[in-house]
Formats: structure tokens, C-alpha cells, sequence
């Protein structure tokens, strides 16, 4: 008869023992943080630029209503349509792209009757080491980015 071969203490079988694939795990895990920290801060500067470009949209119209009016709006909320002092300027108004809420906007006076001379606009931007950036800025100082019309103090 044949000889049968018998291998009472090993866990070797026609593939990968549970040791290799762990360590290929173990690799591949290594492999995507590398690569997930890499894009990270891409990510990030993505963001901020959403942000400006908001911001830059924003302050066109803001700047087209004050040539047609003389001042500077006195609000600008987000996501609101057709109520905005600014909506045949801007049908939309953006809303920041992480957190979904409004732009800080600072006009030069709050009271409805007034008729503001300047503005100023204040974001959170994520990328932190970026030299443009001003912490601690704005309403609350809660902000580290701003930008304005010509004339804002």
C-alpha cells in the first residue's frame, strides 16, 4: 500500500501560515496610516480653499449691493434664498463646507435702520500651519481668518 506521511505538530497546509498573513496585515495597516496622514493635510488645504472661494464669492456681491445701495448689507446668512438683501447678487450664499454653518459677517454697524460703510468677513480655517492666518480674530475671537472691504478698520 502506500505510505501515508503524517505531520502531527505543525500547522503548515497548501498556503499562508496565520503568522504570514499577520504580518502582511500588520503592512498593509502600516502602509494606509502612512498614506492617510500623507493626504491629511491636503485635505485640509482643500477645505481652505472652498473657504476663500466662498469668501471671494460672498464679497462680490456684497460689493455689487453697496454699489447699488450706497452700503454694505446688514447681514448675509448662509442657505437662506430670495430673503438676502444680497439675493440678486448671489442666489446662494455658501455655507462653510465642514461645519455648514454661516460665515461670520461683521457689517460696521448692527442696527437695521443704520447703513453700513464696511464689513469684514471671518472664517475657521483648518490648516493651521499656514502663515496667512491670524488666531484668535474676530467675534469672540474665535476665528483665524478674515477678509473685508477696502475701507474696514
Amino acid at each position: 500500500m502506500g505510505t501515508k506521511n503524517y505531520r502531527h505538530n505543525s500547522f503548515t497546509l497548501n498556503g499562508f501560515t496565520l503568522v504570514e498573513l499577520m504580518i502582511v496585515a500588520a503592512i498593509i495597516a502600516i502602509l494606509a496610516t502612512i498614506a492617510i496622514l500623507a493626504f491629511q493635510s491636503q485635505i485640509l488645504k482643500g477645505n481652505d480653499a472652498r473657504r476663500r472661494a466662498d469668501i471671494n464669492r460672498i464679497k462680490i456681491a456684497v460689493e455689487e449691493y453697496e454699489k447699488d445701495h450706497s452700503c454694505y448689507p446688514p447681514s448675509v446668512v448662509c442657505g437662506v434664498i430670495l430673503t438676502q438683501p444680497i439675493y440678486p447678487y448671489l442666489n446662494n450664499v455658501p455655507c462653510d463646507p465642514v461645519t455648514k454653518k454661516s460665515y461670520a459677517y461683521e457689517p460696521s454697524c448692527s442696527v437695521a435702520s443704520c447703513c453700513p460703510s464696511w464689513y469684514r468677513i471671518y472664517a475657521n480655517m483648518d490648516y493651521k500651519r499656514d502663515p496667512t492666518l491670524t488666531p484668535g480674530i474676530g467675534p469672540g475671537s474665535a476665528f483665524n481668518y478674515v477678509s473685508g472691504s477696502d475701507n474696514a478698520p
